[in-house]
């Protein structure tokens, strides 16, 4: 049990190093070359053309937020739906693993 609560500080400090890390990378301004790819770091102007939905056409027409939620709202309910089952199966930690790797129809 030692172990298991010295390799969670450790887990714990590697995932608060990376947040950290991510906001410092996030602050600091792009170079030319970073720029030059299309990195432009935080811009008031960039914020407000990205803050409505702009969805595009593809070949069955034009998308909506609806069609776009038809397609994201199954996937989430079957995960879930899945994970609530979890309970139910005689050994969790081994038919988990087995069915995510070699599922059965």
């Amino acid at each position: 049990m030692e172990i298991a609560s010295r390799l969670q500080l450790l887990f714990f400090t590697i995932l608060m190093a990376s947040i950290f890390n991510i906001v410092i990378g996030s602050i600091i301004p792009p170079n030319e070359e970073a720029q030059a790819k299309g990195f432009v770091g935080y811009s008031n102007a960039l914020f407000r053309e990205n803050f409505k939905p702009a969805f595009q056409d593809d070949a069955n027409g034009r998308n909506s937020f609806m069609s776009v939620f038809g397609v994201f709202f199954p996937s989430v309910t079957g995960i879930l739906a899945g994970t609530s089952i979890t309970g139910d199966l005689k050994d969790p930690s081994g038919a988990i693993p087995k069915g995510l790797v070699c599922p059965k129809n």
